[in-house]
C-alpha cells in the first residue's frame, strides 16, 4: 500500500508505489505491505537485467550452470538460519560437516567465502536475484 495522495498528480506515483508494495508482499507471502516497509525490494527492482546477469556471473563464476539450483538452495537455507551451521544442516537433512564442506567447496569454486560478512552479502543478493522472476 502507498500513502495518502494530497494532489491529483500524486495518484499515479502512489499507484506505482502500491504496485511495488504488492509485488513485495507476494514474494514475502504477506497479504499486504506498506510502501514504507519495503527497502531491499526497491533497490533490487531498479537493477537492469544486464547488470543482474553480470552480477550473477561474477558471484557464481566457476559454478556449473547445472549445479546452480543446488547451490542456491544450500545458500538460501544457510542464510535463512543466519549462518547457524547445525540448524541449516538439519533443515537440509545433512550432517553439519557435510554442509561445512559444501560451503568450503563453493568458496573454492568462486573465490568468495559464503561464511564471511562481505562475501556472504554478495551471495545473499545473488540468491535474492535468482528468486525473482
Amino acid at each position: 500500500m502507498s500513502g495518502v495522495a494530497d494532489e491529483t498528480h500524486d495518484v499515479s506515483h502512489g499507484f506505482a508505489q502500491a504496485e511495488k508494495a504488492l509485488q513485495a508482499a507476494g514474494r514475502r507471502g504477506e497479504p499486504v505491505l506498506w510502501y514504507g516497509e519495503i527497502a531491499l525490494e526497491l533497490v533490487l527492482g531498479e537493477v537492469t537485467p544486464e547488470a543482474r546477469q553480470a552480477f550473477l556471473a561474477r558471484v557464481f563464476r566457476g559454478v556449473p550452470e547445472t549445479a546452480l539450483p543446488r547451490w542456491v538452495e544450500v545458500l538460501r537455507v544457510y542464510y535463512a538460519h543466519d549462518g547457524a551451521l547445525q540448524q541449516a544442516a538439519d533443515a537440509l537433512f545433512m550432517h553439519k560437516n557435510t554442509l561445512g564442506g559444501r560451503l568450503d567447496r563453493l568458496q573454492a569454486l568462486t573465490g568468495l567465502n559464503p561464511r564471511s560478512r562481505a562475501d556472504g552479502m554478495l551471495f545473499q543478493l545473488a540468491v535474492e536475484f535468482l528468486s525473482r522472476p
